[in-house]
């Protein structure tokens, strides 16, 4: 898009800027209409994206979120439509700049301009989270500030509508990088409105600092500092911040979410009452300033001395020489030396309950903490605890609680990653700064897990292993630890396996149902005994859907892997038709009431108990392989349950 052509009735006069999903223009409206100002800002799709449908929805749906909001400061939507084929929407024209260009000028804030733009900021996002809307792309960049130094809220590229469907992935990392939440890094999918609070936390903190609170050499870094990492308070790198203004900022960008203010509502009160604190203050030490000043006519009230004063003066001074006052004896409790032993000894107690009530736990006792935490979350909180508590230690349990802080590390590196493989515009794509060698290798290897071809899968994660695992740069060891994580699940996968043989093995030992409960188990359990049974086909068929059900859920990606490699195993199986399947079942239901019939006529108590009892499991695999097939087979699978029925197990 060029200056001085036309879209719709728009005349562009310049670029403003452009991103990844359009390019923004100032433009000039030609037609004369009330509704319309005489220019505005004209978001145009970039050209490249306009057959892109999920680019097209996203585009779109910026402009649905903006035409929900009507707020002094947030952007206002004036119009949308479509040129030649290509979509764009107006907006309202904000004559200012931007807060990244004034922090480029001036380097930090004031903290009493923070305050004021803070104020406006808190009523947009509280406009907007009563909508329903969670901007998730707060930064310096979309915060424009007029002449009139009026804040506006910008870019709702990818702000998330909670009232409907969400057009971004499950588990998604959206945003800016050094802005975004915890959770958001994290790709929590039901963000809340106190994730665009912790972001306009970092926010406050650049303005007041001229720094950001982390620093970080990749996208995947920045992910691991937000969610794990502590930060300097504000007040120590500028001391004149107030002490109310340090703590809301530190509160703000508490880890976890419930520990951050109700909303941006409270937020602004917040600042309002510090305002109020600081304005009290300032006129407290006015008076105070203004009580000091001397009087000086009564310094000068009493005159110059006479000369009879100075005669009086003269004639103590000399009795004082020719006759010594007797010293009148100090009390031993009142003596100096006293007094300072008996106050260091107070001070000792004090300082001793203090060390006693406050003293940290035992490495022993803090390590079984850390270990017993049931959520990632709680774990970290330990973790930190202990390294805070020990940080200079080398015994067995501080080696013990790096290598759980590692393995917490890599576990976060793992799920950013599978994230970043289930995207096809980031697969490929690197990110600056990255070991693209090491990124491709593990992507690579990730793909090989996916299609079930876990051979190769395990090639690349020892090639990873062998080169990295021992650098002594830990951004490069991370590539080698992560793949020790793989190769150890893998090898868990022959573990899972053996496990569910043994499990149905003493099932048929003991003549019994199953005892598994849980839905994912019941399905694994299934899966097993179909192909146990024989029926490749069906096996396979249940393998994928399993595989299938479980590709996006990286909490189950160990069970989705134990079905991608048996599906992969079973491709080659011969197709079974549905007639030819019934049959079967039909010729062993009948050969197992067959077995049953000279069962009775056994006459050693032992040899009959044996052989009822494989009969009983053999229809018990027939019941619960076939219970979940189609109509036909459901029939077949109720015929098996009433064999079990009528031959019970017996004690």
């Amino acid at each position: 898009m060029l200056v001085g052509q036309t879209v719709g009735p728009f005349l562009i006069e310049k670029e403003l800027g452009s991103g990844a999903m359009g390019a923004v223009f100032r433009a000039r409206y030609q037609q004369a209409d009330e509704k319309l100002p005489p220019v505005v800002a004209l978001k145009v799709i970039l050209f490249g994206l306009s057959g892109n449908e999920s680019a097209l929805a996203r585009f779109r749906r910026e402009a649905e979120i903006l035409k929900q909001l009507r707020h002094t400061n947030i952007v206002r939507l004036f119009a949308t439509g479509k040129f030649r084929d290509t979509q764009f929407f107006a907006m309202e024209y904000i004559d200012g700049e931007s807060l990244d260009r004034r922090l480029h000028t001036f380097s930090r804030f004031p903290w009493e301009e923070v305050v004021v733009l803070g104020k406006q900021l808190c009523d947009a996002l509280q406009h907007a989270h009563e909508k329903g809307i969670i901007h998730r792309d707060l930064k310096p960049s979309n915060l424009m500030v007029m002449k009139n130094n009026t804040l506006k809220l910008t870019d709702f590229g990818i702000a998330k509508d909670t009232d409907v469907t969400a057009l971004t992935g499950a588990n998604n990392t959206i945003g800016t990088a050094a802005y975004m939440s915890p959770e958001q890094c994290k790709g929590v999918k039901e963000l809340t409105g106190k994730s665009d609070l912790y972001s306009m936390g970092i926010v406050f903190y650049e303005l007041l600092t001229g720094k950001k609170p982390f620093e970080a050499e990749s996208p995947l870094d920045m992910f691991m500092a937000h969610v794990h990492n502590d930060f300097i308070r504000p007040r120590f790198l500028q001391p004149e911040i107030p002490v109310w203004l340090d703590v809301l900022v530190c509160q703000m960008m508490e880890k976890e979410p419930n520990k951050r203010p109700l909303d941006a509502a409270m937020v602004k009160r917040s600042l309002e009452e510090l305002e109020q604190k600081e304005q009290e203050k300032r006129s407290a030490g006015v008076d105070v300033a203004n009580a000091r000043v001397l009087d000086k006519d009564k310094l000068l009230a009493s005159g110059p001395l006479s000369e009879q004063d100075k005669e009086a003066v003269r004639v103590i001074r000399a009795s004082s020489r020719k006759k010594k006052v007797k010293k009148k004896v100090t009390p031993i409790y009142r003596k100096t030396w006293f007094v300072a032993v008996v106050s260091a000894f107070w001070v000792f107690v004090v300082l001793g309950g203090i060390w006693f009530l406050t003293r940290p736990d035992s490495p022993e006792k803090m390590l079984a903490r850390i270990e017993a935490a049931s959520t990632p979350e709680a774990r970290r909180k330990f973790i930190d605890d202990y390294t805070s508590s020990y940080p200079n230690r080398s015994d067995d349990f501080s080696k013990r609680v790096k290598d759980l802080d590692r393995e917490e590390k890599v576990k976060l590196r793992e799920l950013v990653l599978l994230k970043r493989h289930g995207r096809t515009n980031l697969r490929d794509n690197p990110d600056d700064g990255e070991n693209k060698a090491a990124y491709q290798t593990t992507m690579s290897a990730i793909g090989y897990e996916n299609d079930g071809n876990l051979v190769s899968a395990r090639q690349n994660w020892a090639e990873l292993s062998e080169k990295y695992s021992k650098d002594a740069v830990p951004e490069q060891a991370m590539w080698g630890w992560h793949a020790d994580r793989r190769i150890a699940r893998l090898e868990k996968l022959r573990q899972d396996d053996a496990g569910l043989a043994k499990m149905i093995e003493t099932d048929r030992i003991d003549d019994r149902d199953s005892s598994v409960s849980d839905e994912l188990s019941k399905r694994t359990l299934e899966a097993t005994r179909t192909e146990m049974l024989g029926d490749l086909t069906l096996a396979r068929d249940r393998w994928k859907k399993l595989r299938d059900d479980l590709g996006g859920k990286h909490e189950d990606r160990q069970t989705m892997l134990l079905a991608a490699r048996h599906f992969r195993d079973l491709a080659a199986a011969s197709e079974f038709k549905e007639n030819e399947r019934a049959n079967k079942i039909d010729e062993e239901l009948l050969a197992i009431a067959e077995g049953f019939k000279r069962a009775a006529e056994e006459t050693d108590p032992v040899a009959q108990r044996v052989e009822r009892r494989d009969l009983r499991n053999r229809a018990r695999a027939v019941r619960d392989v076939y219970r979940t097939g189609t109509t036909e087979m459901a029939r077949l699978a109720e015929r098996a349950d009433k064999l079990l029925r009528d031959h019970p197990k017996k004690e």
